[in-house]
């Protein structure tokens, strides 16, 4: 508790209007476009940055977008000239996390030294053993058991380095995410919901429950959380919806009133293709996160933002879900 107070005393000074510009790397993906529109909705100067402005929808295109490679340094310090924040929404697929996600952050955190720039970084719950523990809070040891987890201590390790370093840095931690515009998002995988029925994959006993984020919700806890300047290393869990497929699979029957059909996720054939295809072995490799509940504790969050913490119920998720549909 006194280290949740400390924090905040160190959190409290009040962001200025002309530090309020942000630069989104990675701003077509789930968690930087939602950043983006709160941003923009508070007021924000919001400029992003992607691959390829080929495939812009109709909600980005109200962005300044630039086109740019994630490793161009100097390309993106030019871009980053006059922005308070960098928000870190890259993230490659699973089967190529070795290769690109700590060398993308490391030019990231590059970056926002050379250009005195605060970092958001969205974390997920792959440190943690879930066999070890039902519930995590700020204070709980990093424990990873899969490679994907030892990435992520990795990168987390690099951002507290940057810290070490002048930096200032926002790690805020959440569960699986949920939203529309989120393409790699597990809740778009295992929930189907079809003209005439939802079919439900279920990875899991439909008992388990699982930690989810709802992007939009998300989002404005992290805006929330920049109304003050960042100082240091800030660390802060967001508990979400702790649900299980059953929750979710009544919450369709209310909302949708359509039937639901529900089947085992393949895991099985996952392990027979994952023999040639590295991309389905990684994601086999994190099955475990569905075989134990694992809760985010966001006790330290409702303290620094003395308030309730932005969160939906799962019925007016699954409603706002079901509209892009």
């Amino acid at each position: 508790m006194a280290t949740s107070n400390i924090n905040k005393t160190l959190a409290q000074v009040k962001r200025k209007s002309d530090e309020k510009s942000a630069l989104i790397l990675g701003i077509t993906g789930g968690f930087g476009r939602h950043v983006a529109l709160v941003l923009k909705e508070k007021g924000w100067k919001v400029t992003g940055v992607t691959r390829s402005l080929s495939k812009l929808d109709p909600e980005l295109k109200q962005f300044d977008i630039l086109e740019g490679d994630a490793t161009n340094e100097r390309y993106l310090s030019e871009i980053a000239k006059n922005h308070q924040v960098l928000v870190y929404g890259l993230n490659p697929e699973y089967h190529l996390w070795k290769t690109y996600a700590q060398a993308w952050l490391t030019a990231s955190l590059n970056v926002a030294k050379s250009n005195s720039m605060e970092v958001i970084f969205p974390a997920n719950v792959y440190n943690y053993n879930p066999t070890q523990y039902s519930e995590v809070s700020e204070q709980s040891p990093s424990d990873p058991i899969s490679q994907k987890g030892k990435i992520r201590v990795d990168m987390e390790n690099q951002i507290r380095v940057f810290c070490q370093s002048g930096g200032s840095a926002l790690i805020i931690r959440a569960g699986d995410f949920i939203g529309q515009y989120a393409p790699s998002a597990w809740f778009n995988f295992l929930v189907n919901m079809k003209p005439n029925k939802t079919v439900l994959q279920l990875p899991s006993d439909k008992k388990i429950k699982h930690s989810w984020a709802y992007l939009p919700d998300l989002s404005v806890v992290v805006s929330d959380l920049l109304e003050h300047r960042l100082s240091g290393e800030e660390t802060y869990h967001y508990a979400g919806l702790d649900v299980s497929f059953e929750d979710i699979e009544n919450s369709l029957l209310r909302i949708r009133g359509l039937p639901v059909s529900t089947r085992s996720f393949p895991w099985w054939s996952l392990g027979i293709v994952g023999l040639f295809s590295p991309k389905m072995q990684a994601v086999r490799e994190m099955r475990y996160l569905w075989q134990h509940p694992l809760k985010l504790s966001d006790e330290k969050l409702q303290l620094m933002l003395n308030k309730d913490v932005k969160c939906r119920s799962l019925d007016e998720v699954i409603e706002e879900m079901a509209k892009s549909y």
